[in-house]
């Protein structure tokens, strides 16, 4: 008898796993999707770009680009801070 109630509950335990990856893996192929037609859009949009004869590369490298400088104010009596303030020397 209570090796009958270990393999009922090692089913069960069995089974519990079985349903968690399927959910895992339904989640999983909905992410890969959504990530496919991000990608795809991406794509759409620099093909427009250089269909209306613009640099790509520069448009890419800009978005890429670092600021050279974060400056953020701050007020010594009560010790608030401004948003940072973004330099980019350009060339």
């Amino acid at each position: 008898m209570e090796l009958e109630q270990m393999l009922h509950k090692l089913d069960l335990v069995k089974q519990q796993h079985t349903s968690q990856l399927q959910a895992k893996e339904a989640e999983n192929q909905l992410e890969r999707e959504h990530q496919r037609l991000l990608l795809e859009n991406e794509v759409k949009f620099y093909e427009s770009l250089k269909d209306m004869s613009a640099d790509v590369t520069q448009i890419i490298v800009a978005k890429q680009r670092n600021p050279d400088k974060i400056i953020q104010v701050v007020n010594d009596q009560d010790r608030t801070k401004s948003a940072p303030i973004q330099f980019t020397h350009t060339l």
